[in-house]
């Protein structure tokens, strides 16, 4: 899977499940500081990336900065699959 469709996912999962109806977001959104993600709406992010890939997150990738942006998120992503083969 490359890192593009893992953003693609990653978009529409936030669109689905998590923003507000009627809420805009793009790839380029800023999640936090637009409000899309909490820490609530993290954590639930993180449990559906790890469920959908078959990967594990360490602590250390729980960084809210890495999760501001949807590319960043996808590479996070793409590194733990790597990382899980």
């Amino acid at each position: 899977m490359t890192e593009a469709e893992i953003a693609d996912g990653i978009l529409s999962y936030i669109r689905d499940e998590i923003a507000y109806p009627g809420t805009e977001v793009t790839r380029d959104t800023a999640l936090f500081d637009s409000g899309v993600l909490d820490s609530l709406a993290l954590l639930r992010l993180v449990l559906h990336l790890e469920t959908a890939h078959g990967i594990t997150f360490a602590p250390e990738d729980l960084d809210p900065c890495v999760f501001e942006r949807i590319p960043a998120i996808a590479s996070l992503v793409q590194r733990r699959i790597g990382a899980a083969a």
